[in-house]
């Protein structure tokens, strides 16, 4: 299936993106893991919790607004580290300095690709997960996939509903489309805002970041976000970053693309 064939040797579709990352656990369960890796933001909710849950250590590594040095992964092992390739939905991880230093290490890398899909980030990694849901680059509202070793076939059920099978192909033909949308639209409100503190402002991305340091400079973030029918959310915010900050979610935005 185009976009998702660059995700691992197999591809099993599932009902979430929340579905995929239990799933994975639950395989690295059996397979003898007992450390999760994570970034300390700018990536899910559901990472630490259902680690957690599994009963995993869990090592929050930190890092700059998001972007994880591939220098502070430490030697851990029988570990995996699950992180967003794009933090935030804002900037690029610099995946193929992380999966090297994932392979030195032995550690497996589990890529969420919920915002990379569909671009050169999305194809680093041992094993990947992602979302169709709301707000997301494939914006179905429904769905998620793993993508795997083939030796993880079997190991990880499909609970995708098939008769969605061609809403999701639609959607995923017009993600280019999409994509160069969302990132011009990031681009022209960069451009707007270049006086202010944006977050990795040269890094590529589907939302855009503005620190403020006063209620001055939200105050008018905010004005310019109404003005421009723009969405928004206030941080600190574990999924975006710790800092006081706007997230201008650009991934909302709605066009004639699918």
């Amino acid at each position: 299936m185009k976009h998702l064939d660059r995700c691992g040797e197999v591809q099993i579709l599932v009902k979430s993106g929340d579905h995929a990352i239990d799933a994975v656990y639950r395989v690295l369960k059996r397979r003898g893991f007992s450390t999760i890796l994570t970034p300390d933001q700018g990536g899910w909710l559901t990472y630490v919790p259902y680690a957690k849950r599994k009963k995993f250590e869990i090592l929050e590594l930190p890092t700059d607004a998001g972007l994880l040095d591939h220098k502070t992964i430490p030697k851990v092992s029988r570990a995996a580290l699950i992180l967003n390739s794009l933090p935030a939905y804002a900037f690029e991880q610099d995946m193929v300095a992380l999966r090297k230093r994932c392979k030195d290490l032995g550690i497996l890398l589990i890529n969420d690709v919920s915002g990379s899909i569909g671009t050169n980030l999305a194809s680093c990694g041992d094993v990947f997960v992602g979302s169709f849901g709301k707000h997301k680059p494939v914006n179905m509202h429904y769905g998620g996939f793993v993508g795997a070793p083939s030796d993880w076939l079997g190991e990880v059920s499909a609970s995708f509903d098939k008769e969605r099978i061609a809403e999701l192909q639609s959607h995923l033909a017009g993600l280019d489309a999409r994509l160069a949308w969302l990132r011009s639209k990031a681009e022209d409100i960069k451009k707007d805002l270049h006086k202010y503190a944006i977050v990795h402002k040269h890094h590529s991305g589907i939302n855009v970041i503005v620190r403020f340091s006063s209620d001055e400079e939200r105050l008018a973030l905010e004005k310019y976000c109404r003005n421009h029918d723009l969405p928004f959310v206030l941080c600190p915010k574990k999924i975006r970053i710790l800092d006081p900050a706007m997230s201008i979610e650009v991934k909302r935005l709605t066009s004639s693309f699918l």
